[in-house]
């Protein structure tokens, strides 16, 4: 066995009040008192952030009040590359309970926030008045990127806990999760009730165009979506109980025995039309269960679907054995499985990580998500050091499961990571956080839990890994001050070449001539910049 690597993952040490760095994943970190539901990252490296607030909220140089006599209002704002929030939106009712649940970057330009709304009276966005549902609901907000309302739509009468989202490539939004309340109406299709799975069409002209409920006898959800090359959308899910309904589609699940819930994973596809293409669901016995997390669109085409299961997890002829741990499955555009494995082939499930989510990123590699854990552990190798108290941390494996880099967020109080965001140029991870906490090179402290959102360094991210067309932009050194090298392995010929700034303006334009180039960059300004050549980009920092 290999020597254990330990990270560098102590609370950083304070000399005269400054932070000693220490190298890792993590590059930086930045804290506000606002909870993180969900994150999106454009092709420029900007994050929008969505979630709720039980306080007025302090993002940078704007402060959004809560209504009065609100207990939860919702937010939506802009973070920049490098760190600096550009604006911030509330949304909500004068006396309900609202939060932001789910958001994505619409393909054309903008944003699209899904909301659920709960019997408020007098609904607004950053005070300008919406239609009133005067009762739970799902609201979609989309807005431009200086977070200005274009539109809204409800569908009343349920109250959306959990949300997904994705847009299609003709700008129909597609939104999934789990309600409670009698129903969700979806302007002439309805997803019933109480705790079920819901997946609805919102077309490009603001209207709904179809929808598609989960009934199950006890739960039912719809835990991700991606949209495929041919612009149809794959949901994921689990349910517990001994069957599911979907409009015509009955899903075989497992009673509950003696109190003990199992449960089901499901992968199904939709047409534009919201029609069934195929479904696919795990095995069912006594004593299994298997549960979705992640789905993701592999460069090859194909679907990587990440969960957990205890016991046993079949997958038509696939099957992993007790005691049960993350898995990785991968399905073909036809619905055809065609792998599946343990997270990594070392995985050690004694940790109690079983449950913990895993993100794909574009170039086939896997984050995972570490639950707090409170004393040091070894996996894979890798010694992890949490802090005084429970410390969560980021594994980041390659496309063939080995494990390539890891580092723990130690906490004085504890911190948790309640998920990820990969765009085409940098990689964010958010949670909350009590006590003081360190990310990477920086350290935070709040005396109560507050929520963050920090940066995973090129090593997760692939260093722009886009890839339309199944190649890599590869920039050295990063940072870089006066001269940079690209290549682009597999160019052939020459293409534009842009390096465009966080803002969308164009600092420069050259041509690329085959794999390699020098770029002379000590005349742009310092800050985080895109180079983009044809559907390829990736993130450059000048320093």
């Amino acid at each position: 066995m290999m020597q254990p690597r330990t990270l560098s993952c102590s609370i950083a040490a304070f000399l005269l009040g400054a932070v000693v760095a220490q190298p890792g994943l993590i590059t930086s970190a930045i804290a506000f008192n606002a909870r993180v539901s969900d994150v999106a990252v454009d092709e420029l490296g900007n994050a929008y952030v969505t979630g709720f607030m039980h306080e007025a909220a302090t993002f940078g140089t704007t402060v959004l009040p809560l209504e009065p006599g609100a207990p939860y209002d919702g937010f939506v704002a802009k973070l920049s590359p490098d760190g600096a929030w550009l604006w911030a939106r509330r949304f909500g009712s004068a006396n309900g309970m609202d939060m932001g649940l789910a958001i994505a970057v619409r393909p054309s330009g903008g944003i699209v926030v899904a909301a659920g709304v709960a019997q408020g009276t007098q609904l607004t966005y950053h005070d300008q008045a919406l239609t009133n549902p005067l009762e739970d609901a799902l609201l979609l907000l989309r807005l431009n990127t200086n977070g200005e309302l274009v539109e809204h739509a409800l569908a009343p009468g349920g109250l959306p806990e959990r949300m997904v989202m994705t847009v299609g490539h003709d700008g129909t939004c597609y939104v999934g999760g789990v309600f409670q309340g009698p129903q969700l109406d979806f302007g002439g299709t309805v997803a019933m009730g109480p705790h079920s799975g819901f997946l609805a069409a919102l077309g490009p002209s603001g209207t709904w165009s179809w929808s598609h409920g989960f009934q199950s006898p006890y739960f039912a959800e719809v835990t991700d979506l991606v949209i495929d090359q041919g612009g149809d959308v794959v949901a994921l899910g689990d349910f517990t109980g001994p069957s599911m309904i979907m409009g015509d589609h009955l899903f075989n699940g497992y009673p509950i025995m003696d109190d003990t819930v199992f449960w089901t994973l499901f992968v199904l596809k939709c047409d534009h039309q919201g029609n069934v293409l195929w479904r696919k669901q795990s095995g069912v016995d006594e004593g299994m269960t298997s549960r979705g997390s992640h789905l993701a669109r592999l460069p090859n085409g194909n679907y990587r679907v990440s969960g957990f299961y205890h016991q046993m997890i079949t997958l038509d002829g696939l099957t992993l054995g007790a005691p049960g741990s993350s898995f990785l499955a991968e399905l073909s555009p036809e619905g055809v499985w065609l792998g599946l494995d343990l997270i990594s082939p070392q995985d050690n499930v004694s940790c109690g990580w079983a449950e913990d989510p895993v993100t794909t990123l574009g170039n086939g590699d896997h984050v995972r998500i570490v639950s707090p854990i409170p004393l040091p552990v070894l996996i894979d190798d890798w010694s992890f050091q949490p802090g005084a108290g429970p410390s969560a941390g980021i594994m980041h494996y390659d496309g063939t499961g080995q494990l390539i880099a890891a580092e723990a967020i130690p906490s004085e109080g504890i911190s948790v990571v309640h998920g990820l965001s990969s765009g085409p140029t940098r990689t964010l991870c958010f949670g909350q956080f009590r006590g003081e906490t360190t990310f990477g090179p920086t350290t935070l402290f709040s005396p109560t839990e507050i929520s963050f959102i920090a940066e995973i360094g090129t090593a997760a991210t692939g260093v722009g890994d886009v890839l339309e067309e199944g190649r890599a932009i590869r920039l050295f050194p990063v940072p870089a001050s006066t001269v940079c090298t690209l290549e682009l392995p597999g160019h052939t010929g020459s293409s534009p070449l842009w390096i465009i700034q966080a803002n969308g303006a164009v600092l420069h334009a050259t041509v690329l001539v085959g794999e390699r180039m020098e770029l002379d960059i000590a005349d742009l300004p310092a800050g985080v910049h895109l180079v983009k050549v044809g559907a390829t980009v990736a993130r450059l920092v000048k320093e």
